[in-house]
């Protein structure tokens, strides 16, 4: 079933898309993948990890297709030197994805760099432990004296939201998690690059904070606005 006509995306706004993992892919997938992906998809040991690939790359090259108006299993990708996806033509939008267990989430957005991360909401193991080794100075204060029981949804919100200023940024853990200061809160906030002399910044907010799942959003330079949809398998659902 063909996707109906995008929604606006107005210039510095984000669309994030969550989508289930668990669905099928067509049978024509992949005619869906360019080389690189086609590679990596073959060299799955599990069907089912094949399958969540598959699924991602459908949705994620149907998404770009309907916003670029293109075919979609024309979409090719390049990838920076940290490995980060992008778009080797010249395009407005840019995109970013992440999954995580059975759910999904891409962000399309026009005129920045972007970055998403989803993370399911699990207890790790030695959360404490964990905590102290990628929170800074000021996060660690933030949960200072909190029972462990009640650590797991400042840790979550706070590691989603690294993830994605570093994914905005493009070089993933390459930079030290624990120099970046994003905050445990949900709210929107904008977070320095490059020191205090530095006038660039990158905006995070948590868009999704549930009991099985947590997600955040940044946008290098800051964004106007940001809309949630769902993708489902038959297409776009907006809300």
């Amino acid at each position: 079933m063909p996707l109906p006509n995008p929604p606006s995306l107005s210039q510095r706004e984000v669309h994030a898309w969550r989508f289930g993992l668990t669905i099928a892919p067509p049978h024509d997938v992949g005619e869906y993948l360019d080389e690189t992906n086609r590679a990596r998809a073959g060299r799955f040991v599990y069907a089912g990890d094949r399958a969540k690939f598959l699924r991602v790359r459908y949705v994620l090259n149907s998404l770009l297709g309907l916003y670029l108006a293109v075919n979609p299993k024309e979409i090719c990708f390049a990838t920076n030197e940290y490995g980060k996806p992008f778009l080797p033509v010249k395009s407005r939008v840019s995109f970013n994805l992440s999954h995580a267990g059975s759910l999904g989430i891409i962000a399309i957005g026009t005129g920045a760099d972007i970055g998403i991360d989803i993370e399911e909401g699990r207890m790790p193991i030695d959360l404490r432990g964990l905590t102290n080794s990628v929170f800074s100075v000021e996060e660690l204060d933030a949960v200072d004296g909190m029972a462990d029981n009640a650590l797991l949804r400042p840790f979550m919100t706070c590691w989603t939201r690294k993830e994605a200023y570093l994914k905005a940024l493009g070089v993933g853990l390459h930079i030290e998690p624990r120099a970046v200061s994003v905050g445990v809160m949900p709210e929107r906030r904008s977070v320095g690059i490059g020191g205090e002399t530095s006038n660039s910044f990158v905006d995070v907010v948590t868009i999704v904070e549930e009991q099985c799942c947590f997600a955040s959003l940044a946008v290098v330079g800051g964004f106007s606005n940001y809309k949630s949809f769902d993708f489902d398998h038959a297409g776009a659902v907006y809300h």
